[in-house]
């Protein structure tokens, strides 16, 4: 993966995170939604720490580093608890399934 936040320790963090499915535009078929992270942001120099934010279309993740449509890169911190309870071992299984994700 091709990272614009080099060290990978300096990428802004997503705490809190889930997998949301997003539409391109608040009028969409369904099948043209795509996915993206929500959580709670720190070490951005586009967001206030705290802040709660939807990334763009997600289309790489590898190593807990997220890349999406706009040239982002974040790092996955914690998952939210209540997402971990209802989708058990979410972070291993959006890892592995990868490939999904991508281009």
């Amino acid at each position: 993966m091709n990272t614009d936040c080099p060290p990978e320790d300096k990428c802004p963090v997503i705490d809190q995170w889930e997998l949301v499915m997003r539409p391109p535009s608040d009028y969409a078929a369904p099948e043209q939604f795509f996915p993206a992270i929500k959580g709670i942001i720190t070490d951005s120099p586009k967001h206030a720490d705290g802040s709660i934010i939807v990334t763009s279309r997600l289309v790489d993740i590898e190593n807990d580093l997220a890349r999406t449509a706009s040239g982002s890169t974040y790092r996955l911190g914690a998952i939210h608890p209540d997402y971990e309870i209802t989708f058990p071992n979410a972070r291993e299984r959006l890892l592995g399934g990868r490939d999904a994700v991508r281009d």
